[in-house]
């Protein structure tokens, strides 16, 4: 089976805890869990052997300066370039803080506030989002949940697509070895995420994170994140180092 690396960014029981299952359960590979957020970073000798790299979601922002988010930024760019090391995916803040690290720039979704629930966006036209897109239509519905956006993309970087409330839902370096995205297909993707997204949606609400009770963020259904894996994987294949093929 395919082995990935999930470089998990939040310890919070309602997202990070249940994050490695979520994972392994919408990719439907093993998932060796390091706890970035508390310092566990693998050497890169190490994170060598898995089929990708994944840059999990947080309650952080990438702009807090945390020592493990400086870290993270030091230590992102070296395998975003680095083709002895496998392809990398980011998830959220994963999206933010490799678009930070990289180049871009992270900022507070003012205009728009906190987003919970599922959200569908238009893909990019870029000849290279088409093709780590291919299969999925001209839009994606997936879930959701984040207060900070991408602002700029890092340069060289292709946009995946934009919605309304988010200008990039994700985007593709220009040597196509990260791939990130701002939604959590790893909600959508197995019944154990939705069930993980239900509790998060709950936890939220009971916490005033976000107004109301909303029946509309309970809607977990249609979603694109199975085909959104099968894109994932492909990239993950695409992006082998070097030196296994």
């Amino acid at each position: 089976p395919r082995r990935f690396a999930l470089l998990n960014c939040e310890d919070d029981p309602h997202y990070g805890k249940p994050l490695a299952r979520m994972v392994a359960e919408w990719l439907q590979a093993d998932v060796q869990d390091y706890d970035v957020k508390n310092g566990q970073v693998p050497p890169f000798d190490e994170l060598r052997g898995y089929d990708g790299l994944i840059v999990g979601g947080s309650l952080n922002s990438a702009n807090d300066p945390e020592p493990w988010i400086l870290r993270l930024c030091d230590v992102l760019p070296k395998l975003a370039s680095d083709a002895s090391m496998p392809g990398v995916l980011g998830i959220c803040f994963g999206h933010q803080i490799l678009a930070k690290a990289l180049g871009g720039r992270v900022e507070r979704n003012s205009t728009f506030g906190v987003q919970l629930g599922k959200r569908r966006f238009a893909i990019g036209e870029s000849p290279l989002a088409r093709e780590k897109l291919s299969g999925l239509g001209q839009q994606i519905t997936s879930i959701a949940a984040h207060g900070d956006a991408v602002m700029e993309i890092p340069p060289g970087a292709e946009s995946l697509g934009q919605s309304t409330p988010c200008c990039y839902e994700g985007f593709v370096t220009s040597n196509g070895r990260v791939i990130t995205f701002q939604c959590h297909p790893e909600f959508g993707g197995s019944p154990f995420g939705r069930e993980a997204y239900l509790g998060l949606v709950d936890a939220m609400e009971n916490a005033g994170e976000v107004e109301g009770k909303l029946k509309a963020r309970r809607d977990t259904g249609d979603t694109d994140d199975q085909a959104l894996r099968d894109a994932v994987l492909a990239h993950f294949e695409q992006t082998q180092p070097k030196s296994a093929l």
